[in-house]
Parts: C-alpha cells; sequence; structure tokens
C-alpha cells in the first residue's frame, strides 16, 4: 500500500480507505502490478495464487484475495485478542521514546479499528496519555481534574504527539555538549550536571499553573 501511494502507481492506490482501488480501466498497469506482487510471493502463498487462473494480469484482484486469504476480518479470537492488548497491556517501554510508542500504538489501535470493533478517538487518547509512563503523572493527573489546558484539549494525534514530545523532553532535558578542555583529567561534563529533582519540581509547579507562570515558560523556551 505505501508502495502503491506513490508514483507510478497512484491511480491503484484509494487514499480515502488506504487500500487498493476496487477496479481500473488501466490494464497495463493493473498487469504490472500482478507481476510486481507475483514476484513478491514464495512456497504455500504463490502455489495458491497461481492456481487461481482468473487472477492472472489482475493485481487488484490478486490484491484482495491475498488480503481475505491471510487476513480476514472479522474473527472473534483476533478481536478479543487485539482488544485486550489494547486496553489491558499496551504500555510504553522505559527503553522507548515516545515518538517510538506513538507509532506502536497507532499501528495496533489502526487493527483494531479495521474491525468490527472501533475505539473512539477520545477513548483512545485517553488511553495513550495514561499508558505513558511515569514521566506523565502531572499531565495524567490533570487530565482527571479536567485542569488541563485548552491545547491539550484535541482529537488531533499529531497536535497531541507534539505537545507529549515536548513535556517528556521538559522533563528529561539533555545536557548541551561540552567544549573539549585541554586539560584531560577536567571532567568535561562536570559544569552542565543538574538538579533533576528540583529541575522536575519546577516544571510540576509551572504545568499546574501555567497562566501564573507564563513569563517563566516564554523565558525558558
Amino acid at each position: 500500500m505505501a508502495q502503491l501511494s506513490i508514483a507510478p502507481w497512484q491511480s491503484m492506490y484509494d487514499s480515502t480507505t488506504n487500500s487498493v482501488v476496487k477496479t481500473t480501466s488501466n490494464d497495463v498497469l493493473n498487469g504490472k502490478l500482478y507481476a510486481k506482487v507475483i514476484g513478491a510471493l514464495e512456497g504455500t502463498a504463490l502455489q495458491h495464487m497461481l492456481a487461481r487462473k482468473h487472477l492472472r494480469a489482475n493485481g487488484i484482484l490478486l490484491l484482495h484475495k491475498l488480503h481475505q486469504m491471510y487476513k480476514p476480518k472479522c474473527v472473534p479470537e483476533v478481536i478479543a485478542a487485539k482488544t485486550v492488548e489494547f486496553w489491558g497491556n499496551t504500555k510504553r517501554s522505559s527503553f522507548e521514546s515516545v515518538d517510538e510508542y506513538y507509532n506502536r500504538f497507532q499501528e495496533l489501535l489502526e487493527e483494531i479499528n479495521e474491525e468490527t470493533v472501533t475505539i473512539p478517538p477520545k477513548n483512545a487518547i485517553r488511553q495513550f496519555i495514561f499508558t505513558l509512563g511515569d514521566e506523565f503523572a502531572p499531565v495524567q493527573h490533570h487530565f482527571l481534574l479536567g485542569t488541563l489546558s485548552n491545547e491539550w484539549k484535541t482529537d488531533d494525534w499529531l497536535s497531541l504527539l507534539v505537545l507529549c514530545r515536548d513535556f517528556y523532553n521538559s522533563v528529561n532535558p539533555t545536557a548541551p555538549p561540552a567544549k573539549r578542555d585541554r586539560d584531560r583529567d577536567r571532567d568535561p561534563f562536570s559544569e552542565f550536571q543538574l538538579d533533576r529533582a528540583s529541575h522536575h519540581k519546577k516544571i510540576r509547579l509551572w504545568f499546574s499553573n501555567p497562566t501564573k507562570h507564563k513569563r517563566d515558560i516564554e523565558s525558558e523556551q
């Protein structure tokens, strides 16, 4: 699907469904698509598709058949497993960045929403915020109290990702690179050491009352 979404295959891609189009009048491109997909198959999958003579030279129909055979929809056990994973086991790991977790979270959410079950955006966003980890405790606390600033009250995932990324960076500051010192015995990073506890306390205080600390936040930025 990623390759179909770019030239020269774009006419075969339906951007509204993020899938291959249902029909096309471009028989030449459809035949090239068939050849490309067949060339990527091997083993049992290849034998199954070659045995279906009515699929030959029809790349669109071939993709639909592959999807039906190897990624069936509305299988109760699959839906249940993915739903349990989403609501019960999904959580950002300590070694994951916010962006990495966001991608993993969105992939699972998309798989669930492809089935008959659809998770409303507000519910999904709440789940995302509450599975981001301990660093986001202030955000989670104000979410429960309903005192988050208006910019956090969004259904736009990309806007939310930017907010989460910025907040994470604010409570996990990265020390600026130290200049190389001529004296090799001196610790080049010593001048940049930060009191993380006091920094976290300051960030939480500012986040709790952004209006009061508006000037401090702006000067820090």
